[in-house]
């Protein structure tokens, strides 16, 4: 044998050998592993996402604009106070004067105490409460005009006086109108007020106010 040919021969083998090593390790690379060092072109799996936490909204308060407003307090009314020095006759005008003036204000917190706002005026169910409370203003009415003493004077101490009993009959007059308009709330429709007319006009005539004869002496 030409010992070229066994030299060629050896060459090829070799040759052959490195090609078949190539191929093999091409064929046992990952496909879906890059090599080490290399970005990774596969999509990594995202992180849940942080929930967001919202802070709970205070309610806001709005007052509503068909609330009714508190009533007021009533006022203390006028100093009806004896005054120091004053004669027997006027310390005792005072005295009365008190005493019916505090009555009059009791009648009238127990009337508006006692208004029927739940029982309609054109309810047959609720005829007496209407027609007990125009009685009840009738009566404080009659009172208020009422206010002691029944004679006048023409004294300073007279004087002084009356100027504070025009002052309890305005502040009485206060109290009245408010619960007059308590009322008139009540009584909206046409056929309502016209029945609490009414039954303001029965009051009167079944309890009239009397016309007294007294004689008088000055003080």
């Amino acid at each position: 044998m030409d010992p070229n040919d066994s030299d060629r021969a050896q060459i090829l083998r070799r040759r052959a050998f490195f090609v078949s090593s190539a191929l093999t390790a091409l064929g046992c690379n990952n496909p879906g592993r890059p090599p080490e060092g290399q970005p990774s072109s596969a999509t990594e799996p995202s992180a849940p996402p942080t929930p967001t936490v919202t802070a709970p909204v205070e309610p806001t308060v709005t007052a509503s604009a068909t609330a009714t407003p508190p009533e007021p307090p009533p006022s203390e009314g006028p100093d009806l106070a004896t005054p120091d020095g004053v004669g027997e006759v006027a310390a005792e005008n005072y005295k009365s004067l008190r005493e019916s003036v505090a009555a009059i204000r009791k009648s009238i917190d127990e009337l508006g105490a006692s208004l029927p706002d739940a029982c309609k005026i054109t309810d047959q169910a609720c005829d007496l409460q209407w027609r007990k409370l125009a009685e009840g203003l009738l009566e404080i009415d009659q009172s208020i005009r009422g206010l002691p003493p029944r004679c006048g004077g023409s004294s300073e101490e007279a004087k002084a006086f009356f100027k504070q009993r025009d002052a309890a009959r305005e502040d009485l007059n206060k109290r009245v109108q408010a619960l007059s308009v308590r009322i008139s709330a009540l009584v909206a429709t046409q056929a309502e007020k016209e029945r609490w007319t009414a039954h303001q006009q029965d009051a009167k005539q079944a309890n009239p106010e009397p016309c007294l004869k007294f004689a008088c002496t000055d003080w």
